[in-house]
């Protein structure tokens, strides 16, 4: 017997690191990921899931700034290597300096295979106001000029700033990393119902269907649970600009990749076949400029 060929996916947000190359010291607060975690690892978590990989954006992980440049030789030799990773976004410091984020960027075009670049907003360094700082708005602009993606991955506190950050930069590219971080173990929170809302009117925001586990506050979540959230954002989104990303290793906290991709399929199984297909890769491929035919494995 033939076995059916599940659907296709491309996770839009992978992460791999070796901490003997990459110092990072959030690490030190969750020891459980403080060691590799690669690829082999990755392949080997996606279990059956319901769901083939076809290819992965590998997005960097918040290293301390004297790693900002052993991460990027890392990305792009991972861009290079056989196997599912297909482009990858860069840490950034877009509050550095103008000398400073020139150079990045400039390291960044030198960078085969780097599309995109990220800043991690969300922990208690930085605050709302923190994302209203006009060299903000400036490096957003800069860019969207030289053609990179820029995510954001902020608390939901402070999405109404972003909402202003976007819109000063209305030919960049905007990716929302994991909804805006509800607290997905309560009801759905009014306030980020909006804002996410008021985003979704910018035509250049995206955002990502993932960190859904880890913002359950541990192993209690379900899909049914999920569902709500997910409903949200396709209603304001739609399809077309959702994408799908695994969040991993981060997904195992609290959760696996396997259980992750499972509820994701009980989630769209009530989608048409071309949102699926939309959320789980089309959207991916569109707004990381990957070839319509890149599949790595």
């Amino acid at each position: 017997m033939i076995e059916e060929r599940r659907p296709g996916f491309i996770d839009a947000h992978l992460h791999c690191w070796d901490p003997a190359r990459l110092s990072m010291k959030w690490l030190d607060e969750t020891p459980v990921l403080n060691r590799p975690c690669e690829l082999p690892t990755y392949v080997a978590d996606l279990g059956r899931g319901g769901l083939t990989l076809e290819g992965a954006i590998l997005v960097e992980s918040a290293v301390d700034d004297a790693s900002l440049e052993a991460e990027l030789e890392w990305l792009v030799e991972q861009v290079a290597k056989p196997g599912p990773v297909l482009a990858a976004v860069s840490g950034w410091r877009p509050t550095a300096g103008e000398a400073a984020s020139l150079h990045r960027f400039e390291a960044i075009e030198d960078a085969p295979g780097v599309v995109g670049v990220r800043q991690v907003m969300h922990g208690p360094d930085w605050s709302a106001e923190d994302l209203q700082d006009p060299r903000l708005s400036l490096a957003l602009q800069e860019a969207g000029r030289r053609g990179l993606v820029v995510e954001l991955c902020v608390r939901p506190d402070q999405l109404v700033a972003v909402v202003g950050l976007a819109a000063s930069a209305p030919e960049t590219t905007v990716v929302l990393d994991h909804l805006g971080r509800p607290r997905t173990a309560s009801p759905i929170d009014p306030n980020w119902n909006d804002v996410l809302g008021r985003l979704a009117e910018l035509p250049n925001v995206m955002t990502k269907m993932s960190g859904l586990v880890e913002c359950s506050d541990g192993g209690g979540w379900s899909t049914e649970r999920f569902r709500p959230f997910v409903d949200v954002a396709i209603g304001h989104f739609g399809a077309d600009r959702v994408l799908w990303g695994g969040n991993w290793p981060l997904c195992r906290l609290g959760g696996s990749l396997e259980r992750w991709l499972e509820a994701t399929a009980a989630i769209l199984a009530s989608a048409s076949p071309g949102e699926r297909d939309a959320i789980l890769g089309g959207n991916t491929r569109r707004v990381y400029g990957l070839p319509s035919d890149s599949k790595a494995v």
